[in-house]
């Protein structure tokens, strides 16, 4: 499966985060968001595969994050999490098809690209120095 930028805006865009935590599907998986308290990871959104609540990624993002910065952030975790696309080997060992470098990269000009769409200049640059203090 091949991942676009425009089927994970879509469906950030479109999304409504609920009070605790949010379920949404992109790229056929569903995807858990929570909201957590900053000082529980290190950078503002960290996305590690469900053992039990969904079929795709759980997804942190800081509680104390700018509202404005959320829906980027998410971009950028859940398209990362669908770019490195996990399959199992025979011997039950997982495989990526790109690399969780790569991904990075690549998810980092989708959520760069969504931010300068979705607000305005003052807003896009305040989101740029907030990302290159977390190399995010």
């Amino acid at each position: 499966m091949t991942i676009t930028y425009e089927e994970v805006r879509d469906k950030v865009r479109n999304l409504e985060f609920e009070e605790g935590f949010t379920v949404f599907e992109c790229g056929g998986l569903n995807h858990f968001v929570l909201f957590c308290p900053e000082d529980a990871q290190d950078s503002p959104g960290t996305y590690d595969f469900s053992e039990e609540w969904v079929d795709g990624a759980e997804i942190s993002i800081w509680d104390s994050l700018r509202r404005e910065f959320r829906k980027p952030v998410l971009l950028h975790e859940v398209a990362e999490f669908l770019l490195r696309e996990p399959y199992t080997r025979n011997d039950g060992g997982l495989v990526y098809k790109i690399s969780e470098d790569k991904a990075h990269t690549i998810a980092r000009k989708f959520d760069r690209r969504y931010a300068r769409e979705t607000l305005g200049n003052p807003t896009f640059r305040e989101y740029l120095s907030f990302c290159n203090r977390f190399d995010y």
